[in-house]
């Protein structure tokens, strides 16, 4: 099986209600939103929500992962995109090829999705396959 790397998005549920809900922050304070939420994920970043590829994702993924964590296999939009990669990093990582269907690019937008989920009221999470 190929690499996988896909974004999903959690809810809370509710202790007191049993219902799902997410927190959203305002000027004074978090507050609870219950339901679902109304997003939508605009167009140009679809593409990344289910990435079935090469193993050049390594570059992103375990490779930038310490030793004592590479059983982590997901992290917050946030939180991958701090540690994400400078495409000068992508290209020596001896997982990318050249002839991998991935490009400076790909690699930027895939950064500007990033932060795009990184700034919604829903956490959006980051998972990979291995």
């Amino acid at each position: 099986m190929g690499f996988l790397l896909y974004i999903t998005f959690n809810l809370s549920i509710c202790s007191e209600t049993g219902k799902p809900c997410y927190l959203l922050a305002s000027a004074d304070g978090s507050k609870k939103v219950y339901g679902m939420p109304d997003i939508t994920v605009p167009l140009e970043y679809r593409r990344f929500l289910q990435q079935f590829g090469g193993p050049f994702f390594h570059a992103y993924t375990t490779s930038r992962i310490y030793e004592e964590y590479s059983h982590i296999t997901s992290m917050s939009a946030l939180s991958f995109l701090d540690q994400y990669p400078a495409w000068s990093d992508v290209l020596i990582d001896p997982n990318y090829h050249n002839d991998d269907d991935w490009t400076k690019k790909d690699h930027d937008e895939f950064k500007k999705a990033l932060e795009w989920f990184s700034q919604q009221a829903v956490d959006y999470t980051v998972n990979w396959s291995y």
